[in-house]
C-alpha cells in the first residue's frame, strides 16, 4: 500500500426530497451527539418522537424547492468540484474522492474503498471553513471510528481544523462577491453564517465568550476555536478586499428555544431596511457549495421576506461550488499544505 489519497467531506443531503428519504437523513443528522449535545435518551425522545415526525414534511417541501434533475445541489456541486480537482492535484494525490458526513456516499464506505484500493496515506478534508464541533469535529470523530472498525492501522491519516482565514479561501469568495457587486449594484452587503447554540461556542472559549459586547472583535489565542470569532475574522478579511460598501455579519438557521449566537439574519434584515438600504447582496462564507441553507433559506425565504417589508431586491451570491478559480486555488493549497495527523488534530479540539 503506497498510494496517496485525498478525501473531501461535506455535510450531506437526503437521497431525494421525498419525506421517506428526508426522515432517515434528519434522524442520522440530529441524533449525532455533536449536533444535539444532550443525554442520549432525551435526545432520542426529542429527535425521533418530536422533531423528525413534525419537521420531515416541512423539510421535504424545502428540499423540493432546490432539487433539480441532478438531485441535491450540495451533492452535485461537490461531485463536480472533485472531478475537476483530481487531475490538478496529481501526482501528489493518486486518488481523489468525496464523502458526506450524513447520507451517501458515507465516510465509512469511502475510507474502506480507498483502503481496499491500496491507499496508505490519506488526507481527509472537512470542507467547513470555520471550526465547530457540529461540523468539523464530528467528521474527525467519525473518521477515527471508521479506522478502528475496519482495522486500518497502517493508514497514515492527516487532516485540518479550519481554513477561515486562508488566502485561497478568502480571495475566492472576494472574487465571486465582486462579480455580483458589479452586476447587482447593492447598497448593502450581508455576510450570513450558519448559526450555532451559544453553548457550542462557549465550550471552546470559556474565558472570553460573551464576557464583553465585543468579544469577537479580534481573534486571539483565547478564542482561536470560537466559531463566532472565526466568522467575524473571515468577514473582516473579505470586506477589506472589496470595493467600499456597508456590511453586516449575521447568523441564520436557528432551531429550538435555546439561545443561538447573534445577531440573527432574519432580524438584521429589518435593521438594514431601517437604515435605508434597498438592494442587499447576501454571501454565505460558511458554505463552499450551495445547499438548502443558501438556496432555500436565503435566496427564496429571506428574499421574499425582505421584499415584503419594502426592500427592492435581495440577491444571494452563488457559493464557490466548482468555479475554476476555486478549484485551482484549492489544488495549489492542497499540494503544498502541511496537514496534521488525525489524533493530533482531534486532541486540539477536544
Amino acid at each position: 500500500m503506497n498510494k496517496k489519497a485525498l478525501l473531501i467531506i461535506n455535510l450531506g443531503s437526503p437521497a431525494s426530497s421525498k419525506v421517506e428519504d428526508v426522515k432517515p437523513y434528519l434522524n442520522q443528522f440530529l441524533m449525532d451527539g455533536e449536533v444535539i449535545d444532550i443525554f442520549y435518551p432525551l435526545r432520542a425522545f426529542l429527535v425521533k418522537g418530536l422533531i423528525v415526525p413534525f419537521r420531515a414534511k416541512k423539510s421535504s417541501e424545502a428540499y423540493k424547492e432546490i432539487f433539480s434533475e441532478r438531485g441535491s445541489p450540495l451533492l452535485f456541486h461537490t461531485k463536480d468540484f472533485v472531478e475537476k480537482l483530481g487531475p490538478k492535484v496529481q501526482p501528489n494525490f493518486q486518488c481523489v474522492e468525496y464523502a458526506m458526513r450524513y447520507g451517501e456516499p458515507s465516510i465509512e464506505s469511502k475510507i474502506k474503498e480507498l483502503h481496499d484500493r491500496g491507499c496508505s496515506d490519506l488526507v481527509v478534508l472537512p470542507m467547513y471553513p470555520q471550526f465547530a464541533k457540529s461540523s468539523t469535529r464530528t467528521v474527525l470523530k467519525e473518521i477515527q471510528r471508521v479506522l478502528g472498525k475496519i482495522k486500518a492501522t497502517e493508514m497514515n491519516v492527516r487532516t485540518w481544523v479550519d481554513f477561515f482565514s486562508e488566502d485561497f479561501f478568502i480571495q475566492s469568495f472576494v472574487s465571486v462577491i465582486k462579480e455580483e457587486m458589479e452586476s447587482f449594484k447593492p447598497d448593502h452587503l450581508l455576510l450570513s453564517y450558519h448559526g450555532l447554540p451559544e453553548s457550542h461556542v462557549k465550550e471552546f472559549a470559556p474565558n472570553s465568550c460573551f464576557r464583553t459586547p465585543h468579544c469577537c472583535s479580534t481573534l486571539n489565542k483565547g478564542n482561536r476555536l470560537c466559531y463566532r470569532a472565526q466568522c467575524f475574522e473571515t468577514s473582516r478579511k473579505i470586506h477589506s478586499k472589496l470595493p467600499p460598501i456597508d456590511f453586516t455579519v449575521s447568523f441564520q438557521s436557528r432551531l429550538g428555544r435555546q439561545e443561538w449566537i447573534k445577531p440573527y439574519t432574519d432580524l438584521e434584515i429589518e435593521k438594514i431596511l431601517e437604515k435605508g438600504a434597498k438592494r442587499v447582496l447576501v454571501a454565505c462564507p460558511a458554505f463552499v457549495a450551495d445547499c438548502l441553507e443558501t438556496l432555500e433559506e436565503i435566496s427564496i425565504r429571506l428574499r421574499d421576506d425582505f421584499k415584503s417589508k419594502g426592500g427592492e431586491d435581495l440577491k444571494l451570491v452563488p457559493s464557490l461550488n466548482s468555479r475554476e478559480d476555486w478549484v485551482d486555488s484549492c489544488a495549489q493549497f492542497f499540494k503544498t499544505a502541511r496537514f496534521q495527523p488525525l489524533l493530533q488534530t482531534l486532541n486540539k479540539v477536544q
